[in-house]
């Protein structure tokens, strides 16, 4: 399943606002549940690195996030739940990260009410 969603920036009183666009169509989402999901997902941290990208095993991604920024810069991370834990694997990069997957968990959790609306 894929999800995106894009930022509308504000102006004078008008607050910025988040849009989940579907099929070509945009509706507004909660605020506070994308920033809370947002927040959750920047704050994954690696724990320690593997070099080698075979530590996450054949597993295909439980989440891929794709951010666009500044026009024409993108970062891409791939989520693995592998048989030794929860990795990232950043788009250009070698080796992989461990991740915590109870903060991994959780985030998810956070998509889950995003998207649930």
């Amino acid at each position: 399943e894929t999800f995106e969603f894009k930022k509308i920036a504000g102006s004078g009183e008008t607050p910025d606002k988040w849009q989940r666009v579907v099929d070509g169509k945009a509706t507004d989402v909660d605020l506070t549940e994308m920033e809370d999901f947002l927040t959750k997902l920047a704050a994954l941290r690696a724990q320690s690195f593997n070099p080698t990208t075979n530590a996450a095993g054949l597993a295909d991604a439980v989440l891929i996030a794709e951010a666009t920024y500044d026009n024409d810069k993108t970062e891409r991370v791939r989520f693995i739940k592998g048989d030794e834990g929860m990795f990232g694997v950043r788009e250009g990069e070698s080796g992989v990260a461990v991740i915590d997957a109870d903060s991994f968990a959780e985030t998810m959790k956070a998509l889950d009410a995003v998207v649930s609306d």
